[in-house]
C-alpha cells in the first residue's frame, strides 16, 4: 500500500566515553559541583531524554524531569528547586553529553532551562513511503522453532514477536519543482537521505513518526535491512534513469524492526 501522509524520521547519537557527563550544581549541596553520568548506548531522542533524568535523579537531590519539544526537537530540564547547569565550565566539560543535547552554555539560577539548540536530526522525506506495509501488517517469531509430537500435534515455540514496517522512499531530488508538485522542494535532498542512511545503517535507535503531522505518535525503530545489504548495515541509492527521471532516486525497500 501507500500512505498518503508525509513522514518523518528523528535521530540522535549515541551516548559513548565523549559523551557521558553532565555537571550541574544544585545550591542545597552547598554548591558541590555534581556529575550525572549515562550508560554507554544507543539512544532515541525520548530514551535519551529519559536517561539523562535518571543520571540527574541519581546524582542530585532535586527531582529532575527531562523532556523534549517533539515539534522543535528542543530539549528542557526541569527540577523541583533551582539548580545550574555547567554546560562549559563543568570539569567533565570534555566528555560532556551538553553538546549532543544542544546545550551550548551555561545555565544559573533556575529551576528550567531549555537547550540553546535542536537536538539530533530529522529526516522527511519528499513525499509519501511507496509500496509501504505497516507494523501491524507485517509480524514475526522470533527465533521460532516447530516440534510435532508422534500423534501430528504441531507446537510452535517462538521468544516474543517481533513488528516490522518498510517502504521505498522514492523521488529523492534536489532539483527545484513547482510549487504545486506533488514532491516536496528540498535542495538537499540527497545531502539529507545520506545523512539518515549513514546514521541508520549504525544500527541505532531512532523514531519513526508515520504522520508527520501528528509527531506525538511514533514508534522507536531501527533498520532492519536494505537493498543493498540484508543486515542493514550497507544501502544503495538508485537513479531512475529507466523511467526518464535523471537526478531523482530511490532507496528502495527499507525495512524498520519495531524496537519495543
Amino acid at each position: 500500500m501507500t500512505i498518503k501522509t508525509r513522514s518523518a524520521f528523528y535521530y540522535v547519537d549515541g551516548i559513548d566515553a565523549d559523551s557521558i557527563y553532565l555537571n550541574f550544581i544544585e545550591p542545597t549541596q552547598l554548591n558541590i559541583e555534581l556529575a550525572a553520568t549515562m550508560l554507554v548506548g544507543t539512544y532515541s531522542m525520548t530514551q535519551l531524554a529519559s536517561e539523562i533524568q535518571r543520571g540527574m535523579n541519581d546524582a542530585g537531590d532535586n527531582t529532575y524531569t527531562v523532556t523534549f519539544d517533539r515539534s522543535t526537537r528542543v530539549m528542557s530540564i526541569t527540577g523541583d528547586a533551582s539548580f545550574n547547569l555547567l554546560v562549559t565550565t563543568g570539569s567533565n566539560s570534555g566528555a560532556s553529553v551538553f553538546p549532543l543535547i544542544g546545550f551550548t552554555s551555561d545555565k544559573t539560577g533556575l529551576s528550567t532551562y531549555d537547550a540553546d539548540e535542536a537536538m539530533g536530526d530529522e529526516y522527511i522525506p519528499q513525499y509519501a513511503f511507496q509500496d509501504y506495509k505497516a507494523f501491524d501488517n507485517s509480524v514475526e517469531g522470533i527465533r521460532p522453532s516447530i516440534n510435532e509430537s508422534a500423534s501430528g500435534v504441531i507446537e510452535v515455540i517462538t521468544y516474543g514477536q517481533r513488528s516490522f514496517m518498510e517502504g521505498n522512499i522514492k523521488w529523492i531530488t534536489n532539483r527545484e519543482r513547482s510549487k504545486d508538485s506533488f514532491i516536496s522542494n528540498n535542495p538537499t535532498a540527497l545531502e539529507d537521505v545520506r545523512a539518515f542512511l549513514n546514521f541508520a545503517i549504525t544500527k541505532q535507535n531512532m523514531e519513526f513518526m508515520e504522520d508527520i503531522s501528528d509527531r506525538n505518535t511514533f514508534d522507536t525503530v531501527l533498520l532492519e535491512r536494505t537493498r543493498k545489504s540484508t543486515k542493514g548495515t550497507g544501502y544503495e541509492l538508485k537513479e531512475l534513469i529507466g523511467q526518464g527521471l535523471d537526478g531523482y532516486f530511490e532507496t528502495g525497500t527499507l525495512r524498520f524492526r519495531k524496537v519495543e
